[in-house]
């Protein structure tokens, strides 16, 4: 008699476990919400690049290292990814 009981507990105790499961994900998947929100954002500006090549640059000569400082004026953080560089012939040389 007491297997009994002890099976008739579990069996009941999975029973509601799974009840409970089955009406959250009912409630889950059926809910529908709506809602509202700010947010403030800083000024854009456009970035200053400044910098000093080591050594004379000139249209199809070596490469030559250049330390680039980014300044951003703005209050906006902004993200640079890549900077890179050519050299144009002004024709005067």
């Amino acid at each position: 008699m007491r297997h009994r009981r002890r099976r008739t507990r579990i069996v009941a105790a999975c029973a509601l476990v799974a009840a409970l499961a089955a009406v959250g994900a009912y409630a889950y998947f059926t809910s529908a919400g709506s809602g509202t929100g700010t947010a403030q954002v800083g000024t854009s500006s456009g970035i200053i690049l400044s910098g000093n090549a080591v050594g004379l640059l000139y249209p199809g000569g070596p490469d030559r290292p250049v330390t680039v400082t980014i300044t951003n004026p703005g209050s906006g953080a902004q993200h640079v990814g890549t900077v890179s560089g050519t050299v144009a012939d002004n024709g005067a040389c």
